[in-house]
Formats: structure tokens, sequence, C-alpha cells
């Protein structure tokens, strides 16, 4: 029998009998992996000639999922079920189910994840961000972003310089521990913040970026990737993609060096008080919270902006429109 223990402590068991698939007869040589999976050729055509060149085979699930050998659907619908019930949104599961001989069947979860919500407003936000405003009016625009939607209630900014004097390539591994230290802190207060920095974030080579673990950054609600040296590395996010997209983090991009590709307003970020979780070249601005900023991006034209605290996207566009 199998015995699952869920969320709320309650307990689910299942009788496990072994059978053998359709179609299949029986191997006493076979384990008991074997005798709930099938094996077909790995060419995908039905020739035996063609199946013949092949030496390795395909090992199909299929018999397992649909078959009496053991309530494998059963036991992943439950787990997606309380799963969504428990993180209030659908989710994506990964398991390793074990079959040893003369012992129970093991069945593991392995991660779980909450799936992409849907973000709504797509016509709303395509009438007001037809094309990026001008720079005045904003901490940061761009062409190249990824998300969709308003992210709104962010009072906080983390940002690094790269244009700083005390800016050092070399020490980007101390930024990223520096990092880890001002997310713990606005974690104990439930504040997530918008994260602009140089290079990579998340990159395996320092000199390249920042070399920050997900838990280091992961309060961020908006990332921003800038050049470094006025080259520009961009990752898009691929070093965090699945966190991304799961917890529905926008990540744009600015290169500098182009005119058309970008903006970033690090003069203005270096004129407001910084707080005193700040270190080094690791600057933290908490805007009052009577004044959230305001994050917009369009997936379908990638366009995407963070207006400064006095600015609004509906004035700017009503402006626009009369001009």
């Amino acid at each position: 029998s199998l015995r699952v223990h869920d969320v709320h402590g309650n307990v689910h068991s299942y009788a496990v009998r072994r059978t053998t698939p359709k179609n299949r007869s029986p191997n006493a040589g076979q384990s008991a992996g074997e005798d709930a999976s099938s094996t077909v050729p790995a060419s995908s055509g039905s020739s035996s000639s063609s199946a013949s060149s092949y030496s390795g085979r395909l090992v199909s699930l299929e018999d397992l999922a649909q078959g009496e050998a053991f309530p494998l659907a059963q036991l992943l619908g439950l787990c997606l079920k309380i799963g969504s019930a428990t993180m209030d949104c659908p989710v994506e599961l990964e398991f390793a189910l074990t079959f040893s001989p003369n012992r129970p069947p093991v069945f593991s979860i392995l991660q779980m994840r909450p799936m992409v919500k849907e973000m709504r407003e797509s016509r709303r936000i395509g009438e007001l961000l037809r094309h990026l405003p001008d720079d005045s009016a904003v901490i940061c625009s761009s062409p190249r972003a990824l998300g969709h939607g308003r992210y709104p209630g962010i009072r906080d900014v983390i940002f690094i310089d790269p244009d700083s004097p005390q800016f050092d390539r070399s020490r980007t591994t101390d930024y990223a521990r520096m990092l880890g230290a001002i997310t713990a802190e606005l974690g104990k207060e439930g504040r997530n913040y918008i994260l602009i920095g140089p290079g990579r974030w998340g990159t395996s080579t320092p000199m390249y970026g920042i070399p920050v673990q997900w838990h280091q950054i992961s309060g961020a609600q908006c990332i921003v990737e800038t050049d470094i040296d006025r080259v520009c590395m961009a990752s898009q996010g691929s070093h965090f993609f699945q966190n991304i997209t799961s917890f529905g983090v926008a990540y744009i991009t600015v290169n500098r060096s182009r005119h058309d590709d970008g903006f970033i307003d690090f003069a203005w970020l270096n004129q407001q008080p910084h707080s005193d979780l700040s270190q080094d070249v690791v600057r933290h601005i908490r805007f009052p919270d009577s004044d959230p900023l305001r994050i917009v991006v369009d997936g379908h034209t990638r366009l995407a902006v963070i207006l400064k605290p006095s600015a609004s996207l509906e004035t700017l566009a009503q402006t626009d429109a009369f001009l």
C-alpha cells in the first residue's frame, strides 16, 4: 500500500496491485520498474528496417499512467489539487517514482512551483503605452522587456551605478553578498523592490555582471540589466527564467550605448536620499508609502517604463494625444 500525507495532515492510502500491462506477456526476468513500463524502438517510424538501425530504446510511461499497476494519474491529480489550493494558482510538479523488488513503490515530490498567472488589462496598457515617454518622466524605459501588466505597490529601489567611480568589476561577488543582506532586511518587512544594475544578473562569470543566487534578489518584482563599459551583455533573465516567469517578475534590458535602446536616470537615483541599508555602491532608496512607483510593461510590444513618483502614465498619454 501507498500512504500519502498532505499539507493538512490527512493521510491518503492506496492499494497497489501488480499487473501486467496490456499487450505485454509476463517475463520473470523483469524488475518491478520494467513491469510498469513499456519499451519501443527509438525511431518514430513504424517499419522494422528503420527501427533496427537504432540501438537505443525509448521508454514510454503510457501503460503506467493508464494501467492498473500503480494509481499514478489519481495520485498526481491529488497532488496538483492540494498544491493549487495551497498556492491559490495552478502549479506544475516534478516527481520521482521508484520501484524496488520486494518493496512498496515510493512516490516523491521533487519540486512544486506556481505557474504563470495571466495578467489582464492588455488593451488598456496598449492604449497607454503606445511609445516610450520622455526621459524626464521616467526612472527607466526600454523597448526590450519581458512580462506584462502593471506592477503596483513597489516603494523601494536597489541599484548599482556602473558609472560610479567606486564601482569595481572585480568586486561583483561582494556586491552580490551586499544585495543578499538588503534583500533579507526588506523581506522581514514584506517589501518587494526594483533591482537595477550592470551586466547579467546571476552570471557565473563575475566580470560579466553580478553573480547573485536567486535567494539574494528574491524580493525583486522588477529587474533591470544594463551594459558595463558601454558593452551590453544581455541575458534577458535566462539565468532565472523559471523563477521570473513563475513569480511574474518584470525583466527589462537597457543598452545605454544606443540612444534608442532604453534609458536609466542614474543621475536622478543618485540624488535621492539613500537608506541606512545601503552598502558601498549597492544603494537602497525607500520612497514614501503614499506615493509608490509605477511600473508598466506591454508584453505585446515589449515596451516598459518605470515612472518617477510624480509622473502618471494616464497624464502622459493624455498630453501626448493632445500634442
